[in-house]
């Protein structure tokens, strides 16, 4: 069964400012050490607006190639010799190569000669030269038109710009078939984990987020329509040779890598056979290193297509991305051979019609060959005789077209040597014009006018009017357009292109003028008959007329590219007659698909310089265009034009926009009087507007933040008008309402910058909760990724305004079906961004209203949301307090702000009590009996005090679970043994009550350990009355030791009481080597004779026995060697007398 093959073509504009390269160079490096290899990488990651990698440094010992600008060479020469790394010079000029390489660039569709031989396909496109993006459109439409039966065009939806992206299909029809799927983003499998960069010029930069392009998107769901079905997906990319599987995230393979292996082997073995070029076959880790976010990794792992590849095709880096057109035929046919199976035969009416043509065209050469000149036009009127068909699709018309158009060439070129020879021209012109037909009659006009003028035997102006003017002979819309094409062609490099008041422009000769007249009397015409294919034939066929109307746009197009071309039309010509034509033409038409194509083709083919000395003219006609033309995507392309002129003028060292045009304003009012025009515009597109009014106020105007808050101050009013007050975030207005929101916060990467625009957080309010919601995660991140401080509490209180989302419950917020993890990611974050509440050092003040204002939002936000945000706000507070302490010398008043800082801090806790909540509270009072006993002012013991009270109440009245209870008891007696504020009068009772509560848990080997943690407070702890020394109350200790070994030997499983026993022996031993004299050898002998006599004897053999035998091996062991060897000191205790054996 065959498999149908889905091929995906990503359209941008090919139209853009070329760039030249004279004096770059290109080196291949090779990095012989970590250390040199480091530096590389930190070439790639962090200089690549100079050094551009076209192989990016992977490991030591593999080569990089580099393209070097020629100021930067001995930079980059001197660095890599200091480095001892090995390099070669690989292209010495990139321009050159360059060059060289264009002449294997076939021209544009519209003008290109196919290159045939015989078995070749009768395409547009050829396997001979590079083509360029419309012809490659081009070619993706006519298979589909020429074979409809197999070949299928769908899009599957729009580019950035608005550009449908077309998916070609290639099937003999049925449904549930096998399927290979082709392409050639950042898709979202392990997106940004390794392998790329963030630099947003970077050659492997992974965008803002997995799939963050709407490109990428499209791919991923057409794949995904398919993906059950999908056996294979291959991604072309160059160069290298390599035939990769997945992964490229992880060195780790794929579990059924072998499968895959096997697969990539059997179809690189045929490709090599049938080109001798050999593939390399492994991971992109293991073979070119770490990529996250590559699109075989999703294949495979997120759409589930088992056989998933990328393909990095000729050559291995001698040519590199400059590969010469002559090594071209071996792609096509790999892909052949690997994959595609042959198409079926050329549609029969094409066939007959280019047999004709063969036979005519080999006739009229002999003829030539003979000199026998009027037979051989014969032949040639004859052989033109077929593009008087009517039958052929316009895909087939143009096959047939560019056929023709070949073999006149050597009708041109016999002619034109012939009259430089002596021939006279003016009677062959004479003599064409009676031929039989129109069609060949007008060709043949077309071909000796030009010999005509080369021969300059006649006015250029005046034939070149004649031949403009007699076009309008042929009516048919589809033979017009392509007999003006040929003409346009014909006389590309004949207009006379001088200015007015050149020399050289003679009244014969002509000058610019003439060449506009001429170019916009073709455009106009051909315009005319475009229109016109759109009223042809039945309504029903309306869809079908339209996409060859698609078809044929290029050739109206190429008009304006002429124009554009001549360079004697400066500013003032482009402004009082260039422009105003076209315009004239394109609104009159009243064709929405001609004036969108014909609009933005002239923001893309004339120049910037142009375009900003002509804006109100073209604003005003996109004011005028047909209701159905979508007028946003025409304004958003010039605005991004404008802003790209503007941002590489500003890196030149130049103002952005001349001082003298106002861009910002004009296109601000434009943009509203288009909206009060357009009261149908959807809402969405009125916001793509704006969104693309604030790219240029940052491009062009970085200083100006006033002409941000004047957009989102528009959008207010555009929503108003329509009657918006809540905007569904997963619609369309949602998604470009929360595109608009989030330019300024990345743009500017500070909170504080967006407080000042006003209308930012109106915006915002229009969004609905989700909408909201997500604005808001991307400020906290943002202001956490870039550690934005705030510094004031009016920036408190508009902050936590605009993330009020996050806070606190929202009367529009639905509440079902909330993710706990989520949302426990999502108040972490608050946490987090509590930390970043941080006033100017001098002014603590400040730094106490910042934390009591937020204190208010975040109580706000309920029992769920405190146990996050309210503990580092306590701690914030603890931390201001100790800096009172360190300026108490500077501040009078500094003991009131710490008591009113700690009674804050005890509201806070209580409020966590109120939630229900013990444990988190029992520990932040704990901490704050801690922080007020370190920072000492008059009433420090007294709070202290309160904390560990209340610590102690909570305990009794809220902790229930036998180990939470242990847990906390740990923790009490922890932070009483830290405390030394204490009296004895206050840390009396407290130390008692620890023992009572040790006491009463309620498992024995909680109450042992418990019992022997508080015997450390009677030793360790201090009071005031102590000034800071030791308790050493020996005797307290020895009867908390006694109840723990009371305890322990009433637990009734051996094996327990032996564990607790071995335990005790060691805290006897600690506090006999302390100097407790309550503590005797005798003790401990007893201890250890117990375990090794009574207990251990009734143990099994097991684990459990082991580990005692071993913990209490150990201590003898210690206690053996202080026995054996006894300090020297006076007051050193005697372990004489221990019984070990």
């Amino acid at each position: 069964m065959r498999l149908p093959i889905v091929l995906a073509f990503f359209i941008a504009s090919a139209l853009a400012t070329q760039r030249r390269y004279d004096g770059y160079q290109v080196y291949q490096v090779k990095a012989k050490d970590k250390v040199s290899f480091d530096v590389l990488v930190r070439l790639y990651n962090e200089r690549s607006d100079i050094y551009d990698f076209w192989t990016e440094p992977r490991n030591v010992d593999f080569t990089s190639d580099v393209m070097v600008p020629p100021a930067f060479t001995k930079t980059f020469v001197d660095l890599l010799e200091a480095f001892n790394m090995e390099y070669r010079i690989k292209i010495d000029d990139v321009q050159h190569e360059i060059e060289q390489s264009r002449r294997d660039i076939a021209k544009p569709l519209v003008t290109r000669k196919a290159l045939r031989s015989p078995g070749t396909p009768r395409y547009s496109l050829d396997w001979t030269s590079y083509s360029d993006l419309p012809a490659i459109y081009e070619f993706v439409n006519e298979m589909a038109a020429t074979y409809p039966s197999l070949v299928t065009v769908t899009s599957t939806g729009q580019s950035h710009l608005g550009n449908d992206m077309p998916i070609l299909k290639i099937s003999t029809g049925g449904s549930g078939k096998n399927a290979i799927f082709a392409e050639g983003g950042n898709f979202d499998y392990y997106w940004n984990t390794g392998g790329s960069t963030s630099i947003e010029c970077g050659e492997t930069y992974h965008g803002g987020a997995a799939f963050s392009q709407v490109e990428a998107r499209n791919v991923r769901d057409a794949m995904l329509s398919v993906a059950n079905q999908t056996k294979v997906y291959f991604s072309f990319h160059s160069y290298g040779q390599y035939w990769l599987t997945p992964w490229g995230y992880t060195s780790a393979l794929p579990d059924d890598y072998q499968d895959l292996y096997d697969l990539a082997q059997s179809a690189v073995d045929k490709l090599t056979a049938v080109e001798g070029t050999p593939y390399t076959i492994g991971t992109s880790t293991n073979l070119l290193g770490l990529a996250s976010g590559c699109s075989d990794d999703w294949a495979k792992g997120g759409a589930g297509i088992k056989y998933s590849y990328t393909v990095e095709m000729r050559d291995t880096g001698k040519f590199g991305f400059q590969l010469p057109a002559d090594t071209i035929v071996p792609m096509p046919t790999m892909s052949k051979s690997g994959s595609m199976s042959p198409l079926e035969d050329q549609d029969k009416l094409l066939d007959e019609a280019l047999s004709v043509v063969k036979v005519q065209a080999l006739q009229m050469k002999r003829c030539l060959d003979k000199r026998k000149l009027m037979d051989a036009l014969k032949h040639a009127s004859t052989m033109l005789g077929e593009l008087r068909t009517s039958l052929l699709s316009p895909k087939s018309y143009y096959e047939l077209y560019m056929a023709i158009c070949d073999e006149l060439q050597h009708l041109e070129m016999y002619l034109l040597d012939e009259f430089q020879n002596g021939r006279k021209v003016a009677d062959l012109y004479e003599l064409v014009q009676y031929a039989g037909n129109i069609i060949p009659r007008l060709y043949l006009l077309v071909t000796v006018g030009v010999v005509y003028i080369k021969t300059n035997e006649q006015s250029r102006r005046d034939i070149l009017r004649d031949l403009v003017e007699m076009c309008r002979g042929v009516q048919h819309p589809l033979r017009g357009l392509f007999l003006r094409n040929y003409l346009l062609q014909c006389t590309r490099n004949l207009l006379p292109d001088l200015a007015e008041n050149d020399p050289l422009a003679t009244e014969s000769y002509g000058n610019v003028r003439d060449a506009v007249d001429f170019i916009q009397l073709n455009f106009s015409e051909m315009n005319k008959l475009w229109v016109r294919m759109a009223y042809q034939g039945h309504s029903r066929d309306k869809e079908r007329r339209e996409r060859e109307r698609q078809e044929l746009r290029l050739l109206v197009g190429t008009n304006l590219v002429r124009l554009a071309q001549l360079d004697s039309v400066d500013v003032e010509l482009y402004k009082k007659v260039v422009l105003p034509g076209i315009l004239e033409q394109v609104v009159s038409c009243r064709d929405a698909l001609a004036q969108e194509y014909l609009m933005e083709c002239i923001i893309q083919v004339f120049p910037d310089e142009v375009h900003l000395d002509t804006l109100h003219t073209y604003l005003k006609a996109c004011a005028e265009l047909h209701a159905d033309v979508k007028v946003h995507v025409i304004l958003v392309a010039l605005v991004e034009r404008l802003a790209a002129y503007g941002q590489r003028q500003q890196a030149l060292g130049q103002p952005p926009i001349p001082p003298h045009i106002p861009l910002f304003d004009i296109f601000s009012d434009q943009i509203g009087y288009i909206a009060q025009a357009r009261p149908e515009m959807p809402s969405e597109n009125l916001v793509s507007l704006q969104v693309s009014l604030i790219s240029l106020a940052f491009r062009c105007y970085p200083e100006k933040i006033a002409l941000v808050d004047k957009v989102l101050e528009s959008t207010l009013v555009a929503l108003d008008k329509i009657a918006v007050e809540k905007v569904d975030f997963d619609s369309a207005l949602g998604k470009e309402l929360n595109r608009l929101l989030r330019m300024p916060i990345s743009h500017y990467n500070s909170l504080v910058t967006l407080l000042q625009l006003p209308h930012f957080g109106q915006v915002l309010q229009r969004l609905d909760f989700n909408g909201r919601k997500s604005v808001a995660l991307y400020l906290v991140n943002n202001a956490l990724d870039n550690e934005t401080y705030i510094t004031t509490q009016e920036q408190v209180d508009a902050v936590l305004n605009m993330l009020a989302p996050l806070i606190c419950d929202q009367p529009d917020q639905v509440l079902t079906g909330l993710d706990v993890e989520d949302f426990a990611e999502e108040q972490n974050l608050m946490a987090r961004m509590i930390h970043l509440l941080a006033a100017e050092e001098i002014d603590l003040d400040q730094q106490y209203r910042m934390l009591t204002s937020a204190r208010k939002q975040f109580g706000a936000g309920g029992a769920r949301r405190i146990p996050f945000t309210l503990p580092p706000l306590i701690y914030e507070a603890f931390k201001l307090a100790r800096k009172y302490f360190d300026v108490r010398q500077e501040d009078e008043l500094w003991e009131k702000k710490c008591e009113k800082i700690f009674t804050f801090c005890h509201q806070c806790i209580a409020a966590l009590v109120k939630a229900e909540l013990a444990e988190l509270p029992l520990r932040l009072f704990l901490q704050g009996a801690l922080a007020a006993s370190q920072i000492i002012f008059g009433t420090h013991e007294t709070l202290a005090y309160e904390f560990i009270s209340q610590a102690f109440t909570l305990y009794e009245e809220e902790i229930s679970d036998s180990k939470a209870q242990f847990a906390a008891l740990t923790l009490m007696a922890a932070s009483l043994e830290k405390l030394d504020c204490f009296s004895e009068e206050n840390s009396a009772p407290v130390r008692s009550k620890c023992a009572l509560l040790a006491s009463a848990l309620l498992r024995k080997p909680d109450q042992c350990r418990a019992l022997i943690l508080v015997s450390n407070l009677f030793w360790s702890s201090t009071t005031k009355e102590l000034e800071g020394k030791p308790m050493r109350d020996g005797k307290k200790v020895l009867e908390c030791l006694r109840k723990a070994g009371k305890v322990a030997t009433e637990c009734l499983d051996p094996g327990v009481q032996a564990q607790l026993i071995v335990e005790l022996v060691n805290v006897y031993v600690h506090f006999f080597h302390q100097g407790n004299h309550h503590i005797t050898v005798t003790q401990i002998n007893e201890l250890i004779s117990k375990v090794r006599q009574d207990l251990l004897p009734q143990l099994e053999n097991s684990d459990e026995k082991e580990l005692i035998e071993r913990h209490l091996g150990a201590s003898c062991e210690m206690l053996r060697y202080r026995r054996d060897n006894p300090s020297t000191t006076s007051d050193a205790p005697s372990y004489q007398g221990i019984v070990l054996d």
